[in-house]
C-alpha cells in the first residue's frame, strides 16, 4: 500500500487477557514505524464487553501505556480512541500545537494552514484546503 501511495492507518483493539501484552504492542509500533512510516496514524482502541461479558473493558492505564510505548519508538500520531481522552486529537509533532480537535469520532476544530502547523510551520501528512 505504501508503495502505491495509499494512505494507511492502523488500529489495535486492546482486549484484556487476550491482546494486552505491552511487549507485543511495542513490537507492533516498531514495525509500523520501520516498515511504513513514523507518520502512520496508530489508533489504540478500548475493548468494551458488549457481546463478551466475561471480559472487562480495557483499563485506561493499559491504553495509555500502549500509547506511551508507541510514541517512544517514534510514532508521531498515536491516538487513544476513548471519549474525552487528550490523545484522541492530533497535535503538531514539533511544537505540540493542537491541529485537529476531536470528541469521540466527531471533528470539532481543524487548525492547519494547508498541510502545516499554524504555530511553527511543521509539515504534516494531513492536508486542509
Amino acid at each position: 500500500m505504501k508503495k502505491h501511495r495509499v494512505f494507511v492507518e492502523i488500529t489495535n483493539l486492546i482486549v484484556p487477557q487476550v491482546g494486552d501484552n505491552i511487549d507485543k504492542g511495542t513490537r507492533l509500533a516498531e514495525r509500523i514505524s520501520n516498515d511504513l512510516s513514523s507518520e502512520t496514524p496508530y489508533h489504540i482502541l478500548q475493548f468494551q464487553p458488549f457481546a463478551v461479558a466475561e471480559l472487562p473493558p480495557t483499563p485506561m492505564a493499559t491504553l495509555e501505556q500502549f500509547s506511551s510505548e508507541a510514541k517512544k519508538v517514534g510514532l508521531r500520531y498515536v491516538y487513544v480512541d476513548s471519549f474525552n481522552h487528550p490523545d484522541e486529537s492530533t497535535y503538531c509533532h514539533n511544537c505540540k500545537e493542537l491541529l485537529i480537535q476531536r470528541k469521540g469520532s466527531t471533528v470539532k476544530k481543524i487548525n492547519l494552514v494547508q498541510d502545516r502547523c499554524p504555530n511553527c510551520g511543521f509539515k504534516t501528512n494531513i492536508f486542509k484546503d
